[in-house]
């Protein structure tokens, strides 16, 4: 569920067809679902706007649709979304067979990971690159969620992160940043608190594709790289870690570059993954043999 003032009808549409997607490369023959709620996520009418969007959505959240978080949302929102309508989070799978042992909320599902993201994102470069990462120089554009994961996760294979972007700009250090240095300085919003880093280099917000790095992880918003940026991008691998990070002309300019993309339906494809797993066993997987399963689909 996606709650952004930008936020449109045919961007739910795309990022339902890249969930569906998603969930295909992990071998599930069912539908992916998004929403969007047109809002600013700290408007002081937030939960009667929030109780008005679960009054709406009453109908498939009872009977085959389950939603989780996107950009904007926290589980105090989706909390509340629910809470409207009077079932947990979870109803569609407690409701069926199989399914009374599955906990109310996604977010007690087993084997509930920090930086899941973060970990489908590393397994791809793996795939691409091999297991080892071993000073992997990286560039991450954004540092919510998704890049702060990445971060963390490529940095404990031995990748090297040596700038990162925010909304006020790019952060560069070319002997590297370190991973609890920079969690230590994330902020409200994906925000780095250059006051809270070390020594580094402060740059404008694109200076970051110029950056001499062997991988460029796009953790930011979606559409964020158009062409303009595309032709600026020294790395040789991207990775789209956001939904549909690349507009159309980015992805086809950097294929003429011959510049390596591993997409989001890949990339962004673990906490999807671990859900619907979850689901679709009535949360009756063991942690190990349900991480072993999504890193097998998307290494193979």
């Amino acid at each position: 569920t996606r709650f952004s003032l930008d936020v449109t009808r045919d961007e739910v549409a795309e990022l339902a067809r890249c969930m569906s997607w998603k969930l295909a490369v992990h071998g599930f023959p069912v539908g992916g679902a998004k929403a969007g709620l047109r809002c600013d996520p700290s408007d002081p009418r937030l939960p009667e706007l929030l109780a008005v969007f679960g009054r709406a959505l009453e109908a498939p959240l009872r009977s085959h649709v389950v939603i989780g978080k996107d950009l904007g949302a926290t589980n105090a929102m989706l909390d509340a979304i629910y809470a409207t309508i009077g079932i947990p989070q979870m109803h569609v799978v407690q409701s069926r067979p199989h399914g009374e042992e599955t906990p109310g909320r996604l977010r007690d599902l087993a084997g509930y990971r920090r930086h899941m993201t973060g970990l489908g994102i590393a397994w791809a470069v793996q795939a691409h690159a091999g297991d080892s990462l071993q000073d992997l120089r990286v560039c991450i554009q954004g540092f919510g969620a998704v890049g702060a994961g990445a971060a963390a996760r490529l940095s404990a294979l031995g990748a090297q992160v040596v700038g990162v972007s925010d909304a006020q700009g790019t952060i560069a250090r070319p002997s590297g940043l370190g991973i609890s240095e920079l969690l230590r300085a994330q902020g409200e919003g994906g925000r780095i608190d250059r006051e809270a880093l070390g020594e580094h280099r402060s740059a404008e917000r694109d200076a970051l594709f110029a950056i001499d790095a062997d991988l460029l992880v796009l953790g930011a918003t979606s559409h964020s790289v158009g062409k303009t940026q595309a032709e600026q991008i020294v790395a040789p691998l991207v990775v789209e870690g956001a939904n549909f990070g690349l507009t159309e002309n980015a992805r086809e300019l950097l294929h003429e570059r011959r510049v390596v993309v591993i997409p989001d339906v890949l990339a962004n494809s673990s906490s999807a993954a671990m859900v619907a797993l979850q689901m679709t066993t009535g949360n009756g997987l063991s942690e190990a043999a349900l991480w072993d399963g999504i890193e097998g689909s998307i290494k193979g």
